[in-house]
């Protein structure tokens, strides 16, 4: 507010005169407690007294002269403002206000003050004089007070709530609710752990936000602010929202005008059940953050409460759902046997109301005999506190008919122990013990019936089981599904003959297209074009459809009588397991026919996988190594070749240094002592005469490697793709050059002997790497049956070793020989490769060209390189490969392509 300078000195010039005119008055007010305080029209401090410093700690220089609004709380602001106003217009006195002055270290005291009015002679205003009291600690004890007061309220309200709700919504709500009303945060919120996903769901909000959608309806624990905290298991507590690092929209809170944050785990037992948070526009004190961590925990314990009774309650009425609606009869017996409990379903069991039952025991629905029985076996199991387990008995049925029942009970007991009763279940297993008769009378009279003679046999039995005239077995006619081939038909003591009718309109058609179906009385009425059932006074009908594995109907079992049926469930039962067992055999013995009918056609089928199958590995097998081959030879080629260019020049330059060493010999004769020795000690005349040769050695080593790289190329031929002209010759030559390594005298095996004839054959078009490939498994093969045939093993080790090798020094062993010749012929080219080792037998010879087939140890072979060579010569290559053997007389495979493809 605007001052005025000139009335501001006269006021300030006034006021220190007014009370130094007063000496007790100065002494009073340096030593009160209050502070005595001079305020002009504008409202600007023209006098403190000096123990303001005391008490609020700001220097009298810091004071005078400023507005005192400065120093007041702007929650305060108003009220000082209107009751100056006041003083100023009506100078009447006004009861003294409280209020909140600022501290020179930031924080605020509460004062209560009141003022007058000075004037003058002339009535004019002269400035405000008023006192003012500190009653911070008074304040501050009923602030706590309040707070006290305000969180016991808060307790009674949320414990109420935990008592009174009904439901889980309604105690978490009532909580949240009890928070916003009386620790007035701006809301508050609770979320519940969902512990198969490890997700935190929001179940309620409350205070300005009373929505549960929004992006923190589910939270991940461990994540954001929320999530962290279920993780942590610890509270996050702060009253500075917008320096606090846990929250994250500083901008929201900021707009809001967020001050603090209460955020904490509903803990029980060390089990987390969710979080409970609220953020308020004002700051908590410590003791609201006590009593918030008590009613956390008391939430807590509340919500796992409600839970465990809702989930009672749930299984409670699931239970009670279970027990009415179960197929079976739930009861319950005290230690003497009278019924004290029995579900509704003794109403379908034995057609007795439940309250007809109870008071009785169950030994009073049992024939004499039965009831003496199972009247014994209670005692002994009561006796022992043993549950009864499958115990099987007999009942009338309140209409008089006897019921078989299954029941199982356990014991009950009391608090003490005391042995209280039973408890347990009773099943109707009538159907169940009459098809177990009937299926036994089945596998009685069928279980040495196979063939033919299985349906007559079931269809008699079926039958007899039933008590019915007739039994119609058929199966569906596969030309025409609108027709059924009876297969056996049982009249009354014989089986007539088998014929084929139509279906049309008649209780069997809706059989196959419905299912089971019965009719147990007037099915005449009901199939009025059906003759065959007037012709045989057929009054009930209960048919069954004979399905296969895919639940096709494949035909149908049907009985018919003169007479109602009495029994259908049990007929039904009965029906069920006898089309079960003849569908079975009706399937079976249709796959059996189709079966024997393919069995060929899978056979070749199966070889024809077998040998896809081989070429398949075996030519990616070659593929591979053809690969690897080609790239071995050439990473050796070109070190080959660097050696083997530079060995002339080396040759030459070793001729020249010798050439040298002689002339110096000549000219320089004798030499200096010391060449002399140098000359001796190196032997240079055998270098001289040695060196030439060594380099003659590297020529022929280097030409021989040469030799080999190039054979591996051209064995692999990866240049070379599709049938182009070939020469047969040097894929012979080159595969044997790889073989040489193994045609070698060895210590137990001598060397193999080569034989080529070679014929004049023209280029032959082929795949020359697959030819080669047939060349290698025969040469490999031819290599194996000679190194077999030796017969080492027979005579044993190293001693049969050398006994051979007498042997054939004295010529009493043939020299192992492999002969290959070729020829060309009609267009065709004929190669003959042959071995004079031990041969086939005729056993081997039949299936030397099968797949996986070989008659080497475990780890020599594959058996898949004869059958792979035939694929090649006679798929691949239109050609013939024969095998020519006998038992020693060695073998010869011919192989016969054309020239041209």
């Amino acid at each position: 507010m605007h001052v005025n300078d000139h009335n501001f000195a006269q006021a300030v010039n006034q006021v220190p005169k007014i009370i130094d005119s007063n000496i007790d008055f100065r002494t009073i007010v340096e030593n009160t407690n209050n502070i005595i305080f001079a305020l002009t029209r504008q409202g600007i401090f023209s006098y403190i007294s000096p123990n303001w410093t005391d008490i609020l700690g700001h220097e009298l220089s810091e004071i005078i002269g400023k507005p005192f609004i400065l120093f007041i709380h702007p929650h305060d602001t108003s009220i000082c403002t209107e009751y100056i106003k006041i003083a100023l217009t009506t100078a009447k006195k006004q009861d003294p206000i409280e209020y909140r002055v600022k501290h020179k270290d930031g924080s605020w005291r509460w004062h209560t003050s009141n003022a007058s009015t000075i004037k003058d002679a002339n009535d004019s205003f002269l400035y405000l004089v008023g006192i003012c009291h500190d009653i911070t600690t008074r304040k501050q004890a009923e602030e706590k007070i309040l707070e006290r007061a305000r969180l016991a309220d808060f307790r009674a309200d949320v414990d109420a709530g935990l008592a009174q709700s009904k439901t889980l919504e309604c105690m978490m709500r009532y909580c949240t609710e009890a928070l916003v009303q009386h620790i007035n945060v701006a809301f508050a919120r609770l979320w519940t752990l969902n512990k198969q996903e490890n997700v935190l769901e929001l179940q309620v909000s409350s205070g300005m936000y009373t929505h549960i959608d929004g992006p923190h309806r589910r939270v991940p624990v461990g994540q954001f602010k929320i999530g962290l905290i279920a993780q942590e298991g610890k509270p996050h507590l702060t009253n500075s929202v917008k320096t606090d690092p846990g929250i994250s929209n500083k901008e929201w809170a900021e707009r809001e005008g967020m001050v603090a944050f209460a955020g904490y785990p509903l803990i029980v037992e060390g089990e987390t059940l969710g979080v409970i948070a609220m953020f308020s526009r004002q700051e908590l004190t410590e003791s609201t953050f006590k009593v918030l961590a008590i009613v956390a925990d008391e939430i807590a314990i509340g919500i796992k409460r409600k839970q465990t009774e809702e989930a009672l309650a749930k299984s409670e009425a699931r239970f009670r759902h279970l027990v009415e609606t179960t197929n079976d009869g739930v009861w319950e017996i005290d230690h003497q046997g009278v019924y004290t409990y029995v579900s509704q379903k003794i109403r379908e069991i034995l057609g007795y109301e439940p309250q007809e039952v109870l008071g009785k025991t169950p030994f009073d629905l049992m024939p004499l005999a039965e009831a003496n029985r199972v009247r014994e076996i209670f005692r002994v199991m009561a006796d022992s506190k043993q549950p009864l387990i499958n115990l099987e008995n007999k009942n009338l049925h309140k209409h008089g008919h006897l019921v078989i029942l299954e029941t199982n009970g356990v014991p009950f007991f009391d608090a003490s122990g005391n042995f209280l009763g039973y408890r347990g279940v009773d099943r109707d297993i009538t159907e169940r013990k009459q098809a177990e008769e009937a299926l036994q009378a089945l596998v009685a009279g069928t279980a040495a019936v196979t063939g033919e003679e299985f349906f007559p046999a079931l269809v008699r039995h079926l039958a007899a089981a039933l008590g019915v005239r007739y039994v119609v077995l058929a199966e569906c006619v596969a030309e025409d599904s609108t027709k059924a081939r009876v297969i056996s038909f049982w009249i009354g003591d014989r089986l007539t003959e088998n014929f084929e009718y139509n279906l049309a309109n008649t209780p069997c058609e809706v059989v196959l297209t419905k299912g089971m179906s019965c009719y147990t009385s007037g099915v005449q009425q009901l199939f009025p074009q059906d003759e065959e059932l007037r012709l045989l006074d057929v009054e009930s009908y209960l048919g069954a459809p004979l399905v296969d594995t895919f639940a096709t109907p494949i035909g149908y079992l049907c009985v018919l009588d003169t007479k109602p049926i009495l029994q259908p469930e049990r007929a039904k039962a009965i029906i069920a397991i006898f089309a079960a067992r003849a569908a079975a055999e009706l399937q079976r013995q249709g796959t059996e026919n189709a079966l024997r009918k393919k069995a060929q056609q899978l056979q070749e089928t199966l070889r024809e996988l077998q040998q896809t199958q081989a070429q398949l590995i075996q030519t990616e097998k070659m593929s591979s190594l053809g690969q690897l081959v080609a790239g071995i030879a050439h990473e050796i080629n070109n070190p080959i070749n660097f050696i083997y260019g530079n060995i002339s020049h080396a040759s030459a330059y070793i001729k020249s240094l010798l050439h040298l060493v002689e002339l110096y010999q000549q000219h320089y004769h004798p030499p200096a002592p010391e060449i002399e020795k140098e000359i001796q000690v190196m032997d240079l005349d055998f270098i001289s005469q040695d060196l030439p040769k060594i380099i003659n050695s590297m020529d022929i080593g280097a030409e021989r490697i040469r030799q080999i790289v190039l054979s591996l190329r051209n064995f692999s031929r990866t240049d070379e793709d599709g049938m182009k002209p070939a020469d047969i010759h040097d894929g012979i030559n080159n595969t044997l050059l790889l073989l040489q390594s193994r045609l070698k005298n060895k210590p137990e095996y001598p060397k193999i002997q080569i034989i080529c004839e070679y014929g004049d054959l023209p280029p032959v078009i082929c795949h020359a790497g697959q030819m080669n490939q047939v060349f290698m498994n025969l040469l490999t093969n031819a290599i194996d049956a000679l190194e077999e045939g030796l017969g080492i093993e027979e005579v044993g080790g190293m001693r049969g070793m050398r006994e051979m090798r007498g042997m054939r020094e004295n010529n009493q062993l043939p020299i192992p020989t492999i002969y290959i010749r070729t020829l060309a012929q009609d267009n065709s080219i004929i190669i003959r490769i042959a071995d004079n080792g031990p041969g086939i037998t005729e056993e081997v010879h039949k299936r030397l060209f099968d797949p996986f087939f070989t008659t080497k140890s475990v780890g020599k072979g594959t058996g898949m390189g004869l059958s792979i060579s035939y694929q090649i010569v006679v798929k691949n290559h239109r050609g013939q490969f024969q095998c020519i053997s006998a038992p020693g007389a060695g073998a010869e495979f011919v192989i016969t392509i054309p020239q041209q493809q």
